[in-house]
């Protein structure tokens, strides 16, 4: 009936959540107990539900947003490699560069390189 509502999986809401906190926090030091803080269950249990519902860590998670920020930058600002990493959450640019190559293919030098010649090709905004 059109009345009705659909029941929405609690798990995937919980996930939502979780990944609008981390949409809104990715560039600040993040800590799992924060989270779990904000929505209101322990840590343990936060990390299994977020990994059921999408197959991925919250850390993971938190890295693909970190990165695809890093990438919008790459190719807005004529920022340093190392300034990037930083405004984009990461504590240090080694762990920013192995992460965003693991990522997205590429040394964020050679994204940056090749992304440029190839705007089309890339879903940046």
């Amino acid at each position: 009936k059109p009345d009705q509502r659909q029941e929405i999986d609690p798990l995937l809401m919980v996930a939502c959540r979780v990944v609008s906190w981390l949409q809104a926090n990715f560039r600040h030091p993040v800590r799992i107990d924060d989270i779990a803080s904000f929505i209101g269950l322990s840590p343990s249990r936060l990390s299994h539900i977020f990994k059921e519902a999408t197959e991925s860590t919250i850390v993971e998670y938190l890295v693909m947003i970190r990165c695809d920020y890093a990438a919008s930058l790459l190719l807005k600002t004529g920022d340093s490699v190392e300034q990037i990493a930083k405004c984009a959450g990461f504590e240090n640019d080694t762990h920013f560069r192995r992460m965003f190559k693991r990522i997205k293919g590429y040394t964020p030098s050679t994204f940056r390189k090749v992304a440029s010649k190839e705007k089309t090709k890339w879903k940046i905004e």
